[in-house]
């Protein structure tokens, strides 16, 4: 039976809770469902205890962060039968709203008077966003979907977040004007890609050499060994 409070409902971003069940069925469902693995699952900063909570709440995990049955079923089962799982799993968590409402039916300004009654009242509208959510996920017919965060996307943590990085890379690009070819502003002269496959001590190398390097260029001293160091896109030669 999930955790349930007279006052209380989740609001965890509901991409943080398909995540950690992403997670969990990609992978594998570990004793315990903490920190860690939640930082995995692409979950961090002040989501982490929302999304916990919201995990105990649908009776996915008990107070210890132990997955239950219910969860082990939902991570074990083939993906057609996912909705099924996952549809049990709302109306046992929410049976007291759904007594009160029908997602398929009720304009949003109703449901929000539902959960109005629940603590903290500033976080209404992320507990009604995660509840809709849910019953998409689930299968339940909803007659106003919650808007959807591009970045934030389902679809994108189940492809890791490869698809979702590319996209917004691709974005970004239109509204500034940039293209994607040119190095990155992190590092002048190279990708974020090749950023990422450093070590930390081997990025701090790379950014203080390239801190001489850019001071030196800007007060136009850098050696002849320079002219072929090309870490640094300019239109004008590096050495006068």
């Amino acid at each position: 039976m999930p955790a349930t409070s007279t006052n209380r409902r989740p609001y965890a971003p509901a991409s943080s809770v398909l995540a950690v069940i992403t997670r969990a069925r990609t992978r594998s469902l570990p004793d315990a469902v903490n920190t860690a693995f939640l930082n995995v699952a692409g979950v961090d900063g002040q989501s982490v205890s929302r999304t916990k909570d919201a995990l105990h709440f649908l009776g996915l995990t008990d107070e210890s962060g132990v997955p239950t049955a219910a969860f082990r079923d939902l991570s074990n089962a083939p993906d057609e039968e996912v909705p099924v799982h996952l549809r049990r799993v709302v109306e046992v968590a929410y049976r007291e709203e759904l007594t009160l409402i029908d997602p398929s039916q009720d304009a949003p300004e109703k449901i929000k008077g539902v959960f109005q009654r629940y603590d903290p009242k500033s976080t209404t509208a992320k507990m009604v966003s995660l509840f809709l959510a849910l019953c998409v996920e689930a299968g339940l017919q909803v007659k106003e979907p919650p808007p959807t965060r591009k970045r934030d996307t389902y679809a994108a943590k189940k492809s890791g977040g490869t698809e979702r990085r590319s996209s917004q890379r691709k974005d970004d690009a239109k509204t500034t004007g940039r293209t994607t070819d040119v190095p990155s502003l992190l590092v002048p002269g190279i990708s974020e890609e090749e950023v990422a496959q450093l070590s930390k001590s081997e990025f701090e190398t790379l950014w203080q050499h390239l801190g001489t390097l850019v001071w030196l260029r800007s007060h136009q001293s850098i050696p002849d060994g320079g002219k072929s160091t090309r870490l640094i896109p300019s239109t004008t030669p590096l050495v006068e």
